[in-house]
This record gives structure tokens, C-alpha cells and sequence, in this order.
């Protein structure tokens, strides 16, 4: 069985990991809309979905999935991941911040405090801001994602668990 989510190195990438049965084989997408689409397609069997964040509430890719008439799989259960953002760069400076929308607001008030003139800008996920941070980007950019993401691309960590008691709710989806 295929199960499709955002990744690698995303927290919906470690959701999978928890939801996968042995012989799984977990399957990355680029953005949640390809995860979404992946399934609609029968690319995948199944998917995982981020559908609640403990800091910003309802993710919205839980009703774009089931205006699409995905439904949660009966087996499914609630996969709960906490979820422990840190803020990692090249360089020193910190002028602009990238990550997927989610990060980006669960962040906020950190960001508020610490970096409040620094550019806030989207990325399709915290994996893809980490990795555009190590290698395209300028010395004054910084990515919100997880530790081990941040240190698989060897950026310098500035602040660890920057959202506090921050935790995600996840749903396997199937057609």
C-alpha cells in the first residue's frame, strides 16, 4: 500500500511513519495540494492530512479533502505528533524567514518578538524552506522547521521549540 503525504523531512512525513503498516511505502509530494491530488489520481492508496494545530485551530486541507470526497479511513486513528519548530540559517543575520503557512503561524508571536522586521514568506512545506535556506539562498534568510530537518541540511540553529506546547493532529484519508 502507498501512502502519500508531504516530504520528506516534514512533520506529515513522521505522521505517515506512524500510520504506515509494515510493507508501507510512504510516498513524498511536494505541497499538500499534490498529496491531495496524488489520491484523487490513485497515485496512493491512502493519505495523511494535517487537520488540527493545538496554536492555530482546523487546518483547512481537512475540508478541501473531504470536498473531494475523501473520506478518513475507518482504521484510521489520530496521529498527534508534537510539534517543536526551531528557526535555523547560513549566516547571522536573519532578514527574511521562510516556511510552510502553518509554521509561519504557529510561530508568530516569537517571530513578533524576536525578528519583527524580518520578511515572512511561504514555502510548500518546512522541508523545502530548510533546504532553499542551505542552498539557494542568500546569508540573511532563515527557515522554521523541525531540529532534525534543520541539521539534515547542516544550517546553524538559532532558537529551538520557538511555538510552545504546539502539537498537530493528523488524519489517514483514502477515497
Amino acid at each position: 500500500m502507498r501512502i502519500g503525504c508531504l516530504g520528506p523531512h516534514t512533520n506529515s512525513a513522521l505522521a505517515a511513519e506512524k500510520a504506515a503498516n509494515i510493507g508501507d511505502q510512504v510516498v513524498f509530494f511536494d505541497s499538500m495540494p499534490d498529496v491531495l491530488l496524488a489520491l484523487a489520481k490513485n497515485l496512493t492508496d491512502r493519505i495523511v492530512v494535517p487537520v488540527r494545530n493545538s496554536i492555530t485551530g482546523e487546518i483547512s486541507y481537512k475540508g478541501v479533502a473531504e470536498r473531494m470526497g475523501l473520506r478518513r479511513t475507518e482504521e484510521s486513528r489520530e496521529i498527534i505528533i508534537p510539534i517543536n519548530h526551531c528557526i535555523a540559517s547560513r549566516g547571522a543575520d536573519v532578514g527574511f524567514v521562510l516556511s510552510h503557512r502553518e509554521a509561519l503561524a504557529q510561530c508568530t508571536g516569537y517571530l513578533n518578538e524576536r525578528f519583527p522586521t524580518a520578511y515572512r514568506g511561504e514555502m510548500a512545506s518546512t522541508g523545502e524552506a530548510a533546504r532553499f535556506i542551505a542552498e539557494v539562498s542568500s546569508n540573511n534568510g532563515a527557515a522554521i522547521a523541525g531540529l532534525p530537518t534543520c541539521l539534515h541540511y547542516r544550517l546553524r540553529v538559532i532558537d529551538t521549540e520557538i511555538a510552545k506546547n504546539n502539537y498537530s493532529t493528523f488524519w489517514v484519508f483514502q477515497r
